[in-house]
């Protein structure tokens, strides 16, 4: 395993493109050739981890970021409306500025999954902000990570891949000395009966302290006109029936000791709902401080 932090990595250079996004308009994130929007991306820093038929690194030029684009829009953006793109990518103003692990399968060369992650040291600007007023969150003097954009491969989704990119998370957060570990954890329409329930399951077991809490920049549909929270679970087999609705990959964040900011928002670039996840690193779980070797 090697694990290195590159110099200088706060002096970025400009995004070419920064004027585009005046014009108001999506046509720069849809039409253009990806490496403008990445400019002269580079990796903040290094890290390579051997799995067998598995390589787990960050991306270190701007040809993987695509090729790791190029997957994330196979994944979540194909079949969205609206999110078609003459390149076959999913960018963003974000990507420039981040790492991006990546696992490689070796046999194909293919990369099968891909998480984007952002540094505080590196950028004040986040993509959860769009969603959420994080002022909380943000003011902590701790360095923080965000996380974002994970993804794998349909025909490699294996009780390998998530562990492999937990312990890239894990790996790139102790290279920055960061305390904190945060993200949008997606839920979506047709996962869940009742919105509310959700919520009073969430914010009950697993919300944070006061001093975390974000808000929601736009209401979910699904809480319109209606309580945000459910009434208290009146027995535990309707509050386990709730629970089994949770999705995999937030459940693994909360059994790994994540907590949620608060009340969801909603995204439609992507017609889900999210909730702001917070990871604090110096409390996380025994077996997981083994399992990752944090």
């Amino acid at each position: 395993m090697v694990l290195t932090q590159t110099e200088n990595q706060t002096n970025l250079p400009k995004n070419p493109l920064q004027n585009a996004q005046a014009l108001g308009s999506q046509i720069w994130k849809t039409m253009l050739p990806p490496g403008l929007l990445l400019g002269t991306f580079r990796a903040k820093v290094n890290i390579s981890i051997d799995r067998g038929d598995f390589l787990l690194k960050t991306a270190s030029t701007p040809a993987e970021v695509i090729k790791a684009a190029k997957l994330r829009y196979l994944v979540f953006s194909r079949n969205v409306p609206g999110k078609k793109n003459l390149w076959q990518v999913e960018l963003d103003e974000f990507d420039r500025l981040a790492d991006h692990l990546i696992v490689i399968h070796k046999p194909s060369k293919k990369i099968i999954g891909t998480y984007r992650l952002l540094c505080s040291k590196v950028t004040q600007k986040f993509y959860s902000e769009t969603e959420f007023d994080m002022s909380a969150i943000k003011s902590q003097k701790e360095i923080k990570v965000e996380l974002g954009r994970a993804c794998i491969h349909p025909d490699y989704r294996s009780s390998l891949m998530i562990p492999l990119l937990w312990r890239g998370i894990i790996q790139y957060a102790k290279n920055w000395n960061a305390s904190f570990l945060f993200g949008c954890s997606s839920v979506f329409m047709d996962q869940f009966d009742g919105l509310p329930e959700l919520n009073r399951l969430l914010l009950d077991d697993f919300g944070t302290a006061p001093e975390f809490r974000t808000y929601p920049r736009r209401t979910p549909p699904l809480m319109s006109g209606q309580d945000s929270l459910a009434p208290a679970f009146t027995s535990e087999e309707q509050r386990q029936k709730v629970k089994s609705q949770i999705p995999s990959l937030l459940q693994s964040y909360l059994n790994a000791g994540a907590r949620i900011a608060g009340l969801p928002s909603w995204d439609p670039e992507f017609g889900c709902i999210d909730y702001l996840t917070l990871f604090d690193l110096r409390q996380v779980d025994s077996k997981y401080q083994k399992k990752f070797q944090v």
